[in-house]
């Protein structure tokens, strides 16, 4: 018995496009974070 071949290109791009925008504002949010830490990180090594 063949299985039968179920192609969903329509929900599959649906779903990556969903998941591409939780990761952009995922870092989105962690840039208010991150981008301080990096400074600080910077002007320690400038400063040693």
């Amino acid at each position: 018995m063949a299985k039968p071949i179920i192609t969903l290109n329509g929900l599959k791009i649906v779903i990556m496009l969903g998941m591409l925008v939780i990761i952009l504002c995922g870092i989105r949010f962690a840039a208010e974070i991150i981008v301080p830490f990096i400074l600080a990180l910077f002007i320690a090594v400038i400063y040693n």
